[in-house]
């Protein structure tokens, strides 16, 4: 009795053992997709950013008062 006992704790700790085992890889594998997901919409906000910052660059050219 006590051997079967030990044997059927041995299979359900293997049981959980490989079920955290699989749920931490899934965990690994979406946290991966969201970083790569959040560094393209970084890349995207970057370029962006940019094409604004030349506009603005032009607005104040046009808009500020030439002394001459």
């Amino acid at each position: 009795m006590l051997f079967q006992d030990l044997e059927c704790n041995h299979v359900t700790y293997n049981k959980l053992t490989s079920a955290c085992l699989e749920a931490a890889k899934e965990c690994r594998r979406r946290k991966k997709e969201y970083v790569k997901c959040l560094e393209s919409r970084v890349a995207v906000l970057e370029v962006q950013n940019k094409k604004l910052i030349e506009e603005l660059e032009t607005l104040k050219d046009i808009c500020s008062p030439k002394t001459d």
